[in-house]
Protein backbone atom coordinates (compact mmCIF):
# COMPACT_ATOMS: atom_id res chain seq x y z
CA UNK A 1 0.00 0.00 0.00
CA UNK A 2 1.53 3.33 -1.02
CA UNK A 3 1.27 6.48 1.01
CA UNK A 4 -0.63 8.34 -1.72
CA UNK A 5 -3.24 5.58 -2.04
CA UNK A 6 -3.71 5.47 1.73
CA UNK A 7 -4.04 9.25 1.78
CA UNK A 8 -6.88 9.13 -0.76
CA UNK A 9 -8.68 6.43 1.21
CA UNK A 10 -8.38 8.31 4.47
CA UNK A 11 -9.68 11.50 2.86
CA UNK A 12 -13.00 9.71 2.30
CA UNK A 13 -13.51 8.46 5.85
CA UNK A 14 -12.12 10.98 8.30
CA UNK A 15 -13.42 14.30 9.60
CA UNK A 16 -11.84 17.35 8.02
CA UNK A 17 -10.57 18.41 11.43
CA UNK A 18 -8.56 15.21 11.84
CA UNK A 19 -5.39 14.19 10.08
CA UNK A 20 -3.66 10.85 10.21
CA UNK A 21 0.09 10.35 10.50
CA UNK A 22 0.88 7.90 7.70
CA UNK A 23 3.39 5.11 8.29
CA UNK A 24 6.15 5.21 5.62
CA UNK A 25 9.39 3.42 4.89
CA UNK A 26 12.76 4.76 6.03
CA UNK A 27 13.96 8.00 4.48
CA UNK A 28 16.66 6.54 2.24
CA UNK A 29 14.32 3.94 0.73
CA UNK A 30 11.67 6.56 0.19
CA UNK A 31 14.09 8.90 -1.60
CA UNK A 32 15.29 6.08 -3.86
CA UNK A 33 11.73 5.21 -4.82
CA UNK A 34 10.99 8.87 -5.59
CA UNK A 35 14.08 9.15 -7.82
CA UNK A 36 13.17 6.04 -9.81
CA UNK A 37 9.60 7.23 -10.17
CA UNK A 38 10.65 10.67 -11.45
CA UNK A 39 13.02 9.17 -14.07
CA UNK A 40 10.27 6.83 -15.27
CA UNK A 41 7.79 9.71 -15.56
CA UNK A 42 10.33 11.80 -17.49
CA UNK A 43 10.81 9.06 -20.12
CA UNK A 44 7.03 8.74 -20.54
CA UNK A 45 6.64 12.51 -20.87
CA UNK A 46 9.28 12.71 -23.63
CA UNK A 47 7.17 10.27 -25.67
CA UNK A 48 3.69 11.65 -24.90
CA UNK A 49 4.13 15.44 -25.00
CA UNK A 50 4.93 15.73 -28.75
CA UNK A 51 1.92 13.59 -29.63
CA UNK A 52 -0.29 15.71 -27.38
CA UNK A 53 0.93 18.93 -29.06
CA UNK A 54 0.16 17.54 -32.54
CA UNK A 55 -3.36 16.53 -31.51
CA UNK A 56 -3.92 19.92 -29.91
CA UNK A 57 -2.88 21.65 -33.16
CA UNK A 58 -5.21 19.49 -35.27
CA UNK A 59 -8.14 20.02 -32.93
CA UNK A 60 -7.58 23.77 -32.86
CA UNK A 61 -7.68 24.09 -36.67
CA UNK A 62 -10.25 21.35 -37.29
CA UNK A 63 -12.38 21.10 -34.14
CA UNK A 64 -14.31 17.90 -33.67
CA UNK A 65 -18.06 18.25 -34.07
CA UNK A 66 -20.60 15.90 -32.55
CA UNK A 67 -23.38 14.61 -34.79
CA UNK A 68 -26.64 16.47 -34.23
CA UNK A 69 -28.41 13.24 -33.35
CA UNK A 70 -25.94 12.24 -30.66
CA UNK A 71 -26.84 13.14 -27.10
CA UNK A 72 -24.34 13.56 -24.33
CA UNK A 73 -25.34 12.40 -20.87
CA UNK A 74 -24.31 14.83 -18.16
CA UNK A 75 -24.82 12.29 -15.39
CA UNK A 76 -26.67 12.93 -12.14
CA UNK A 77 -26.82 16.36 -10.56
CA UNK A 78 -25.51 16.67 -7.02
CA UNK A 79 -25.82 19.15 -4.17
CA UNK A 80 -25.41 19.41 -0.42
CA UNK A 81 -28.14 19.42 2.23
CA UNK A 82 -27.17 21.34 5.37
CA UNK A 83 -28.75 19.71 8.43
CA UNK A 84 -29.07 21.96 11.50
CA UNK A 85 -30.24 20.99 14.98
CA UNK A 86 -30.77 23.54 17.73
CA UNK A 87 -29.70 22.33 21.18
CA UNK A 88 -27.76 23.69 24.14
CA UNK A 89 -26.86 20.47 26.00
CA UNK A 90 -26.62 16.69 25.63
CA UNK A 91 -29.85 15.59 27.28
CA UNK A 92 -31.79 12.38 26.76
CA UNK A 93 -34.23 14.24 24.49
CA UNK A 94 -31.41 15.59 22.34
CA UNK A 95 -29.74 12.17 22.07
CA UNK A 96 -33.00 10.56 20.94
CA UNK A 97 -33.22 13.10 18.13
CA UNK A 98 -29.55 12.67 17.21
CA UNK A 99 -29.63 8.87 17.25
CA UNK A 100 -32.91 8.62 15.33
CA UNK A 101 -31.32 10.66 12.52
CA UNK A 102 -28.17 8.54 12.63
CA UNK A 103 -30.06 5.25 12.49
CA UNK A 104 -31.79 6.40 9.29
CA UNK A 105 -28.61 7.70 7.63
CA UNK A 106 -29.41 11.41 7.68
CA UNK A 107 -26.41 13.65 6.98
CA UNK A 108 -24.10 14.60 9.83
CA UNK A 109 -25.81 17.50 11.63
CA UNK A 110 -24.42 20.85 12.66
CA UNK A 111 -25.46 21.82 16.21
CA UNK A 112 -26.26 25.47 16.82
CA UNK A 113 -26.37 27.20 20.22
CA UNK A 114 -24.41 24.40 21.95
CA UNK A 115 -23.51 25.43 25.54
CA UNK A 116 -25.34 28.73 24.99
CA UNK A 117 -26.99 30.55 27.88
CA UNK A 118 -29.65 33.22 27.51
CA UNK A 119 -29.84 36.00 30.09
CA UNK A 120 -31.38 38.98 28.30
CA UNK A 121 -33.73 40.31 30.98
CA UNK A 122 -35.38 42.66 28.46
CA UNK A 123 -36.89 39.77 26.49
CA UNK A 124 -39.72 37.46 27.62
CA UNK A 125 -37.71 34.32 26.79
CA UNK A 126 -34.36 35.86 27.91
CA UNK A 127 -33.25 35.99 24.28
CA UNK A 128 -33.48 32.29 23.46
CA UNK A 129 -35.58 32.74 20.29
CA UNK A 130 -33.39 35.55 18.99
CA UNK A 131 -30.33 33.44 19.81
CA UNK A 132 -31.67 30.55 17.73
CA UNK A 133 -32.45 32.83 14.79
CA UNK A 134 -29.06 34.53 15.00
CA UNK A 135 -27.16 31.23 15.15
CA UNK A 136 -28.88 29.91 12.02
CA UNK A 137 -28.35 33.26 10.31
CA UNK A 138 -24.67 33.28 11.23
CA UNK A 139 -24.20 29.90 9.57
CA UNK A 140 -26.14 30.90 6.45
CA UNK A 141 -24.15 34.11 6.06
CA UNK A 142 -20.91 32.13 6.12
CA UNK A 143 -22.05 30.13 3.09
CA UNK A 144 -21.16 31.96 -0.10
CA UNK A 145 -23.62 32.55 -2.93
CA UNK A 146 -22.63 29.30 -4.64
CA UNK A 147 -24.59 27.46 -1.94
CA UNK A 148 -27.80 29.52 -2.23
CA UNK A 149 -29.73 26.79 -4.06
CA UNK A 150 -28.68 24.03 -1.65
CA UNK A 151 -31.28 22.90 0.85
CA UNK A 152 -31.14 23.65 4.56
CA UNK A 153 -33.04 21.35 6.93
CA UNK A 154 -33.61 22.87 10.39
CA UNK A 155 -35.20 20.75 13.12
CA UNK A 156 -35.89 20.99 16.83
CA UNK A 157 -32.92 19.29 18.47
CA UNK A 158 -34.85 18.07 21.51
CA UNK A 159 -38.18 16.67 20.38
CA UNK A 160 -37.80 15.38 16.81
CA UNK A 161 -37.94 11.63 16.24
CA UNK A 162 -37.18 10.59 12.66
CA UNK A 163 -38.87 7.41 11.42
CA UNK A 164 -38.41 7.41 7.61
CA UNK A 165 -35.41 7.70 5.31
CA UNK A 166 -34.17 11.15 4.21
CA UNK A 167 -34.97 10.45 0.54
CA UNK A 168 -38.65 10.18 1.50
CA UNK A 169 -38.51 13.54 3.27
CA UNK A 170 -36.80 15.23 0.31
CA UNK A 171 -39.12 13.70 -2.29
CA UNK A 172 -42.11 14.92 -0.29
CA UNK A 173 -40.61 18.39 0.06
CA UNK A 174 -40.53 18.76 -3.73
CA UNK A 175 -44.05 17.32 -4.07
CA UNK A 176 -45.42 19.73 -1.43
CA UNK A 177 -44.02 22.69 -3.36
CA UNK A 178 -45.46 21.39 -6.63
CA UNK A 179 -48.93 21.05 -5.10
CA UNK A 180 -48.59 24.55 -3.63
CA UNK A 181 -47.77 25.93 -7.07
CA UNK A 182 -51.05 24.52 -8.36
CA UNK A 183 -52.88 26.42 -5.60
CA UNK A 184 -50.90 29.66 -5.74
CA UNK A 185 -50.74 30.39 -9.46
CA UNK A 186 -54.50 30.30 -10.18
CA UNK A 187 -55.14 32.68 -7.28
CA UNK A 188 -52.23 35.12 -7.46
CA UNK A 189 -50.48 34.64 -10.79
CA UNK A 190 -47.17 33.23 -11.97
CA UNK A 191 -44.83 35.54 -10.04
CA UNK A 192 -45.42 33.81 -6.69
CA UNK A 193 -43.74 30.62 -5.52
CA UNK A 194 -43.26 28.40 -2.51
CA UNK A 195 -39.82 27.09 -1.61
CA UNK A 196 -39.61 27.24 2.22
CA UNK A 197 -41.78 24.71 4.05
CA UNK A 198 -42.61 24.89 7.77
CA UNK A 199 -44.53 22.35 9.84
CA UNK A 200 -48.23 23.03 10.39
CA UNK A 201 -50.34 22.90 13.56
CA UNK A 202 -54.04 23.11 14.40
CA UNK A 203 -54.25 26.25 16.52
CA UNK A 204 -52.98 29.80 16.14
CA UNK A 205 -51.24 30.63 19.41
CA UNK A 206 -51.01 34.36 18.73
CA UNK A 207 -52.69 36.39 21.45
CA UNK A 208 -54.71 38.35 18.87
CA UNK A 209 -56.97 36.15 16.73
CA UNK A 210 -57.37 39.03 14.24
CA UNK A 211 -53.64 39.34 13.63
CA UNK A 212 -52.12 38.53 10.24
CA UNK A 213 -50.69 35.33 11.70
CA UNK A 214 -54.17 34.01 12.48
CA UNK A 215 -56.75 35.66 10.23
CA UNK A 216 -54.84 35.36 6.95
CA UNK A 217 -53.46 31.85 7.31
CA UNK A 218 -54.40 30.05 4.06
CA UNK A 219 -57.14 27.42 4.38
CA UNK A 220 -56.03 23.85 4.85
CA UNK A 221 -56.12 21.72 1.68
CA UNK A 222 -57.48 18.82 3.76
CA UNK A 223 -61.08 17.86 3.10
CA UNK A 224 -63.66 19.83 5.10
CA UNK A 225 -65.04 16.48 6.25
CA UNK A 226 -61.74 14.83 7.19
CA UNK A 227 -62.98 14.48 10.79
CA UNK A 228 -66.65 14.08 9.88
CA UNK A 229 -69.14 16.53 11.35
CA UNK A 230 -66.58 17.54 13.99
CA UNK A 231 -64.19 19.03 11.42
CA UNK A 232 -63.05 22.52 12.51
CA UNK A 233 -65.28 22.36 15.61
CA UNK A 234 -63.80 23.02 19.08
CA UNK A 235 -64.33 20.44 21.82
CA UNK A 236 -65.13 20.84 25.52
CA UNK A 237 -61.75 19.36 26.51
CA UNK A 238 -59.69 22.39 27.51
CA UNK A 239 -56.41 20.55 26.79
CA UNK A 240 -57.53 19.27 23.39
CA UNK A 241 -60.21 21.67 22.23
CA UNK A 242 -58.48 22.08 18.84
CA UNK A 243 -58.11 18.38 18.12
CA UNK A 244 -60.57 18.45 15.18
CA UNK A 245 -59.23 21.62 13.59
CA UNK A 246 -57.48 21.13 10.27
CA UNK A 247 -53.79 22.17 10.47
CA UNK A 248 -53.26 25.60 8.88
CA UNK A 249 -50.98 27.53 11.25
CA UNK A 250 -47.20 27.71 11.21
CA UNK A 251 -45.09 25.53 13.51
CA UNK A 252 -41.29 25.80 13.72
CA UNK A 253 -40.58 22.17 14.60
CA UNK A 254 -39.08 21.66 11.14
CA UNK A 255 -38.14 24.03 8.33
CA UNK A 256 -36.64 23.20 4.95
CA UNK A 257 -35.78 25.40 1.99
CA UNK A 258 -33.00 26.79 -0.22
CA UNK A 259 -30.17 28.39 1.75
CA UNK A 260 -30.43 31.76 -0.01
CA UNK A 261 -34.20 32.04 0.55
CA UNK A 262 -33.92 30.91 4.17
CA UNK A 263 -31.16 33.45 4.78
CA UNK A 264 -33.39 36.29 3.49
CA UNK A 265 -36.21 35.10 5.74
CA UNK A 266 -33.99 34.87 8.83
CA UNK A 267 -32.51 38.31 8.19
CA UNK A 268 -36.02 39.78 8.21
CA UNK A 269 -36.96 37.77 11.32
CA UNK A 270 -33.83 39.01 13.09
CA UNK A 271 -34.70 42.61 12.27
CA UNK A 272 -38.28 42.23 13.52
CA UNK A 273 -37.09 40.76 16.81
CA UNK A 274 -34.47 43.47 17.24
CA UNK A 275 -37.08 46.17 16.64
CA UNK A 276 -39.63 44.60 19.02
CA UNK A 277 -37.65 43.27 21.97
CA UNK A 278 -40.64 42.68 24.26
CA UNK A 279 -43.25 41.65 21.69
CA UNK A 280 -42.18 38.18 20.58
CA UNK A 281 -42.16 35.29 23.02
CA UNK A 282 -41.08 32.52 20.61
CA UNK A 283 -39.51 32.18 17.18
CA UNK A 284 -42.76 30.55 16.06
CA UNK A 285 -44.54 33.81 16.79
CA UNK A 286 -42.26 35.94 14.61
CA UNK A 287 -42.27 33.49 11.70
CA UNK A 288 -46.06 33.17 11.93
CA UNK A 289 -46.36 36.94 11.69
CA UNK A 290 -44.06 37.05 8.66
CA UNK A 291 -46.14 34.31 7.02
CA UNK A 292 -49.25 36.38 7.74
CA UNK A 293 -47.65 39.48 6.20
CA UNK A 294 -46.78 37.49 3.08
CA UNK A 295 -50.37 36.32 2.72
CA UNK A 296 -51.76 39.78 3.49
CA UNK A 297 -49.85 41.38 0.65
CA UNK A 298 -50.71 38.61 -1.77
CA UNK A 299 -54.37 39.12 -0.97
CA UNK A 300 -53.95 42.87 -1.36
CA UNK A 301 -52.36 42.44 -4.79
CA UNK A 302 -55.28 40.26 -5.85
CA UNK A 303 -57.80 42.80 -4.51
CA UNK A 304 -56.15 45.48 -6.66
CA UNK A 305 -56.22 43.30 -9.76
CA UNK A 306 -58.99 42.19 -12.07
CA UNK A 307 -58.51 38.59 -10.96
CA UNK A 308 -61.78 37.03 -9.74
CA UNK A 309 -61.61 33.77 -7.75
CA UNK A 310 -63.61 31.05 -9.49
CA UNK A 311 -64.38 27.41 -8.87
CA UNK A 312 -62.93 26.16 -5.59
CA UNK A 313 -61.17 29.50 -5.09
CA UNK A 314 -64.56 31.21 -4.79
CA UNK A 315 -65.08 29.49 -1.41
CA UNK A 316 -61.80 30.68 0.10
CA UNK A 317 -62.57 32.24 3.53
CA UNK A 318 -60.09 35.05 2.80
CA UNK A 319 -62.12 36.39 -0.12
CA UNK A 320 -63.10 40.00 0.54
CA UNK A 321 -61.07 40.12 3.76
CA UNK A 322 -58.62 42.62 2.29
CA UNK A 323 -59.58 45.87 0.58
CA UNK A 324 -57.29 46.95 -2.23
CA UNK A 325 -57.07 50.56 -1.04
CA UNK A 326 -55.82 49.86 2.49
CA UNK A 327 -52.08 50.01 1.94
CA UNK A 328 -49.50 50.62 -0.76
CA UNK A 329 -48.59 47.83 -3.16
CA UNK A 330 -44.79 48.07 -2.85
CA UNK A 331 -44.21 44.90 -0.83
CA UNK A 332 -41.81 42.70 -2.75
CA UNK A 333 -39.76 42.23 0.40
CA UNK A 334 -42.70 40.39 1.95
CA UNK A 335 -42.58 37.51 -0.52
CA UNK A 336 -40.49 34.91 1.29
CA UNK A 337 -41.97 31.88 -0.51
CA UNK A 338 -43.22 30.38 2.77
CA UNK A 339 -45.66 27.48 2.82
CA UNK A 340 -46.79 24.79 5.23
CA UNK A 341 -46.65 21.01 5.44
CA UNK A 342 -50.41 20.68 5.96
CA UNK A 343 -50.52 16.88 5.98
CA UNK A 344 -47.55 16.47 8.30
CA UNK A 345 -45.67 14.48 5.67
CA UNK A 346 -42.27 15.87 6.67
CA UNK A 347 -42.79 16.38 10.40
CA UNK A 348 -46.02 15.91 12.34
CA UNK A 349 -46.33 17.95 15.57
CA UNK A 350 -48.11 16.09 18.33
CA UNK A 351 -49.51 19.29 19.85
CA UNK A 352 -53.33 19.06 19.64
CA UNK A 353 -52.85 15.89 17.56
CA UNK A 354 -52.18 13.18 20.12
CA UNK A 355 -55.60 11.61 19.53
CA UNK A 356 -54.94 11.27 15.80
CA UNK A 357 -51.46 9.72 15.91
CA UNK A 358 -51.36 5.96 16.30
CA UNK A 359 -48.79 3.28 15.62
CA UNK A 360 -49.89 1.00 12.79
CA UNK A 361 -48.28 -1.90 11.00
CA UNK A 362 -49.38 -1.36 7.36
CA UNK A 363 -49.62 -5.11 6.74
CA UNK A 364 -51.95 -5.58 9.71
CA UNK A 365 -54.82 -3.49 8.31
CA UNK A 366 -56.68 -3.34 5.04
CA UNK A 367 -57.44 0.37 5.42
CA UNK A 368 -53.83 1.57 5.24
CA UNK A 369 -51.76 1.14 2.11
CA UNK A 370 -48.03 1.74 2.41
CA UNK A 371 -47.19 4.80 0.28
CA UNK A 372 -45.03 4.22 -2.76
CA UNK A 373 -42.32 6.62 -1.58
CA UNK A 374 -41.80 4.56 1.58
CA UNK A 375 -42.07 1.18 -0.13
CA UNK A 376 -39.38 2.03 -2.69
CA UNK A 377 -37.03 3.79 -0.27
CA UNK A 378 -33.86 2.24 1.15
CA UNK A 379 -34.83 -0.78 3.31
CA UNK A 380 -35.17 0.09 7.00
CA UNK A 381 -32.35 -2.04 8.38
CA UNK A 382 -29.81 -1.40 5.64
CA UNK A 383 -26.63 0.33 6.77
CA UNK A 384 -23.65 1.53 4.69
CA UNK A 385 -21.23 -0.48 6.85
CA UNK A 386 -19.24 -3.08 4.94
CA UNK A 387 -16.73 -3.83 7.68
CA UNK A 388 -18.44 -7.15 8.43
CA UNK A 389 -18.13 -6.61 12.17
CA UNK A 390 -21.65 -5.59 13.17
CA UNK A 391 -24.30 -8.04 14.39
CA UNK A 392 -26.78 -9.20 11.74
CA UNK A 393 -29.88 -7.04 11.39
CA UNK A 394 -33.37 -8.12 10.31
CA UNK A 395 -34.47 -8.09 6.67
CA UNK A 396 -37.87 -6.72 7.65
CA UNK A 397 -39.52 -4.54 4.96
CA UNK A 398 -41.21 -1.23 5.69
CA UNK A 399 -44.65 -2.81 5.37
CA UNK A 400 -43.99 -5.01 8.41
CA UNK A 401 -42.89 -2.22 10.74
CA UNK A 402 -45.04 -0.32 13.26
CA UNK A 403 -45.04 3.25 11.92
CA UNK A 404 -46.61 6.28 13.54
CA UNK A 405 -49.53 7.35 11.40
CA UNK A 406 -52.32 9.92 11.34
CA UNK A 407 -55.31 7.60 11.42
CA UNK A 408 -57.61 10.18 9.81
CA UNK A 409 -55.45 11.18 6.84
CA UNK A 410 -53.34 7.97 6.73
CA UNK A 411 -50.23 10.15 6.56
CA UNK A 412 -47.04 8.42 7.72
CA UNK A 413 -44.68 11.31 8.58
CA UNK A 414 -40.94 11.25 8.04
CA UNK A 415 -40.57 12.58 11.61
CA UNK A 416 -42.67 13.11 14.72
CA UNK A 417 -42.30 16.31 16.73
CA UNK A 418 -43.15 15.81 20.41
CA UNK A 419 -43.99 19.46 20.79
CA UNK A 420 -45.94 19.53 24.03
CA UNK A 421 -44.84 18.69 27.56
CA UNK A 422 -45.63 15.10 28.48
CA UNK A 423 -44.86 12.95 31.53
CA UNK A 424 -41.40 11.39 31.34
CA UNK A 425 -42.83 7.87 31.53
CA UNK A 426 -45.19 8.55 28.60
CA UNK A 427 -42.33 9.86 26.47
CA UNK A 428 -40.09 6.92 27.38
CA UNK A 429 -42.86 4.47 26.53
CA UNK A 430 -43.50 6.13 23.17
CA UNK A 431 -39.77 6.16 22.38
CA UNK A 432 -39.42 2.45 23.14
CA UNK A 433 -42.03 1.74 20.44
CA UNK A 434 -40.01 3.35 17.65
CA UNK A 435 -39.42 0.61 15.07
CA UNK A 436 -35.61 0.81 15.37
CA UNK A 437 -35.42 0.96 19.17
CA UNK A 438 -34.37 -2.64 19.87
CA UNK A 439 -31.71 -2.54 17.12
CA UNK A 440 -30.53 1.02 17.65
CA UNK A 441 -26.94 0.20 18.69
CA UNK A 442 -26.00 -1.86 15.59
CA UNK A 443 -27.79 0.65 13.33
CA UNK A 444 -25.71 3.45 14.83
CA UNK A 445 -22.52 1.40 14.53
CA UNK A 446 -23.29 0.84 10.85
CA UNK A 447 -23.80 4.54 10.22
CA UNK A 448 -20.68 5.53 12.19
CA UNK A 449 -18.56 3.19 10.06
CA UNK A 450 -20.04 4.26 6.73
CA UNK A 451 -18.09 5.76 3.86
CA UNK A 452 -18.56 8.98 1.90
CA UNK A 453 -21.64 8.60 -0.29
CA UNK A 454 -24.90 10.42 -1.12
CA UNK A 455 -27.50 9.93 1.60
CA UNK A 456 -30.41 10.31 -0.84
CA UNK A 457 -30.90 9.89 -4.60
CA UNK A 458 -34.09 11.14 -6.27
CA UNK A 459 -35.21 10.48 -9.83
CA UNK A 460 -37.24 12.78 -12.09
CA UNK A 461 -38.48 15.15 -9.43
CA UNK A 462 -40.66 18.14 -10.36
CA UNK A 463 -38.51 21.14 -11.29
CA UNK A 464 -35.45 18.88 -11.27
CA UNK A 465 -36.17 16.50 -14.14
CA UNK A 466 -33.02 14.44 -13.68
CA UNK A 467 -31.46 12.09 -11.20
CA UNK A 468 -30.28 14.17 -8.26
CA UNK A 469 -27.83 13.10 -5.57
CA UNK A 470 -27.94 14.72 -2.14
CA UNK A 471 -24.76 14.73 -0.07
CA UNK A 472 -23.95 15.88 3.42
CA UNK A 473 -21.34 18.67 3.45
CA UNK A 474 -19.63 17.22 6.54
CA UNK A 475 -17.46 14.18 5.91
CA UNK A 476 -17.37 12.79 9.45
CA UNK A 477 -19.76 10.05 10.60
CA UNK A 478 -20.82 9.07 14.09
CA UNK A 479 -20.73 12.62 15.40
CA UNK A 480 -21.69 16.25 14.87
CA UNK A 481 -20.15 19.62 14.12
CA UNK A 482 -20.62 22.19 16.87
CA UNK A 483 -21.17 25.54 15.18
CA UNK A 484 -19.03 28.46 16.32
CA UNK A 485 -19.62 32.00 15.15
CA UNK A 486 -15.99 32.51 14.19
CA UNK A 487 -15.52 29.31 12.21
CA UNK A 488 -17.62 27.68 9.48
CA UNK A 489 -15.86 24.34 9.97
CA UNK A 490 -17.01 24.00 13.57
CA UNK A 491 -15.77 21.58 16.20
CA UNK A 492 -16.01 17.83 15.59
CA UNK A 493 -17.58 15.87 18.48
CA UNK A 494 -18.39 12.16 18.53
CA UNK A 495 -21.78 10.87 19.64
CA UNK A 496 -20.32 9.32 22.77
CA UNK A 497 -18.81 12.67 23.77
CA UNK A 498 -22.23 14.34 23.72
CA UNK A 499 -24.43 11.41 24.77
CA UNK A 500 -21.94 9.20 26.59
CA UNK A 501 -23.34 9.07 30.12
CA UNK A 502 -24.71 5.82 31.53
CA UNK A 503 -27.97 7.53 32.46
CA UNK A 504 -28.58 8.68 28.89
CA UNK A 505 -27.60 5.24 27.62
CA UNK A 506 -30.17 3.55 29.85
CA UNK A 507 -32.94 6.00 28.91
CA UNK A 508 -32.24 5.96 25.18
CA UNK A 509 -31.46 2.27 24.57
CA UNK A 510 -33.22 0.50 27.44
CA UNK A 511 -31.19 -2.67 26.87
CA UNK A 512 -29.22 -2.80 30.12
CA UNK A 513 -25.91 -1.93 28.44
CA UNK A 514 -25.67 1.66 29.68
CA UNK A 515 -23.87 4.23 27.54
CA UNK A 516 -23.20 4.08 23.81
CA UNK A 517 -19.57 3.85 22.65
CA UNK A 518 -18.59 4.94 19.15
CA UNK A 519 -16.88 2.14 17.20
CA UNK A 520 -13.16 2.83 16.77
CA UNK A 521 -13.25 3.26 13.01
CA UNK A 522 -10.93 6.26 12.87
CA UNK A 523 -8.58 7.80 15.40
CA UNK A 524 -8.30 11.42 16.37
CA UNK A 525 -5.01 12.99 15.32
CA UNK A 526 -4.57 14.29 18.87
CA UNK A 527 -2.56 11.67 20.83
CA UNK A 528 -4.45 12.17 24.10
CA UNK A 529 -7.81 11.66 22.38
CA UNK A 530 -6.43 8.62 20.55
CA UNK A 531 -5.43 6.99 23.84
CA UNK A 532 -8.84 7.73 25.31
CA UNK A 533 -10.55 6.19 22.26
CA UNK A 534 -8.44 3.05 22.43
CA UNK A 535 -8.93 2.66 26.19
CA UNK A 536 -12.71 2.87 25.77
CA UNK A 537 -12.61 0.43 22.86
CA UNK A 538 -10.56 -2.13 24.83
CA UNK A 539 -12.93 -1.76 27.78
CA UNK A 540 -15.92 -2.29 25.50
CA UNK A 541 -14.48 -5.38 23.78
CA UNK A 542 -13.48 -6.98 27.09
CA UNK A 543 -16.96 -6.31 28.46
CA UNK A 544 -18.59 -7.93 25.43
CA UNK A 545 -16.32 -10.96 25.72
CA UNK A 546 -17.17 -11.33 29.39
CA UNK A 547 -20.87 -11.11 28.54
CA UNK A 548 -20.47 -13.73 25.80
CA UNK A 549 -21.34 -11.34 22.97
CA UNK A 550 -18.00 -11.98 21.24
Amino acid sequence: MTGSWMQRVLETVRPRGGRYTLLTDDTSSSEQQKSLRYRRLARIAIFIVPIWLILLFINYHHPLRRPATQTQSSGPEASFVHFLLSATAGTTSFCRTLYSAGALNYPTPRIINWDATFKDRHRPDKGESLGKIDAVLDFLKKLDGAHDDELVLIADGYDTWFQLRPEVLLERYHAINERARQRIWPRYGLKYYQSIVFSAQRHCEDADDDSCACSLAPPSPLSDSVYGDLTDQPTDDIMNQHVYMRPRYLNTGMTIGPAGKVRNLYEYAHQKMEDNATHYITDRQVFSEIFGEQEYFREMVMANSSRVPEGELANDPRNGHISGDKIELDCDQCQFEIGLDYLGELSMPTIYSEAHIVQINPNSTSTLKLPEDIRTSTPPYWTPDYSGTRPPLPFTPWSDLPLRTDRSTHTIPAAIHYHREAPTNDTASAWSKQWYHSDLRPLLDGHAKSFRMPFAVLHDQPKIGVTHEYWGPLDGYGGVRIHHEGDLGGEWRQWDELCGSDEIGREVFGDGKDRYENPVYFLYWDAEKQNSQLDRWIERVEGERTAGVL
